[in-house]
């Protein structure tokens, strides 16, 4: 992997500067950098790929009796319509709309498990103080303690 000097020697040859940084000219220097942020920008936003690694994850538990947890507080949107969970042993929790949930609950009342559906809601609205907070409802009640991953 090319360390950033390396980048900047490579792109001063291209353009047919010495490769001794320390001897370019302003001006020089200048058309590098410029090529360095372009290319940043370039690679990171323009590229037509979705980058994995710019993705935020967050691992969440939902302790035993629990149906709702909080969702970190720069969380947006998920990106897929499930949650891992982290015991991994393949089975996930499916994002559906929250009346699903609230059915669910009506119609299950006692319903415990592993949750097989998740829905995400807006906790509070935003205000002077704070922003807008969401929470994921789980459906069923956990019967023990699970944790999921997810990614925003």
């Amino acid at each position: 992997m090319l360390g950033e000097v390396e980048i900047r020697q490579r792109l001063g040859k291209d353009y047919g500067y010495r490769t001794t940084i320390a001897v370019w000219t302003t001006q020089e220097k200048e058309d590098i950098e410029f090529d360095v942020r372009d290319g940043s920008d370039l690679f990171y936003t323009k590229s037509g790929h979705e980058w994995s690694f710019l993705e935020p994850q967050a691992t969440i538990t939902l302790t035993d009796g629990q149906t709702e947890a909080d969702l970190p507080w720069d969380f947006n949107f998920l990106v897929e319509q499930k949650l891992y969970f982290q015991d991994n042993i393949g089975l996930t929790c499916k994002i559906v709309n929250s009346g699903d949930i609230l059915m669910k609950r009506q119609n299950d009342a006692n319903s415990t498990g592993r949750p097989h559906w998740a829905a995400v809601i807006v906790e509070a609205k935003p205000g002077v103080n704070f922003g807008q907070r969401s929470k994921l409802l789980f459906w069923p009640e956990a019967d023990q303690d699970y944790t999921v991953q997810i990614r925003y």
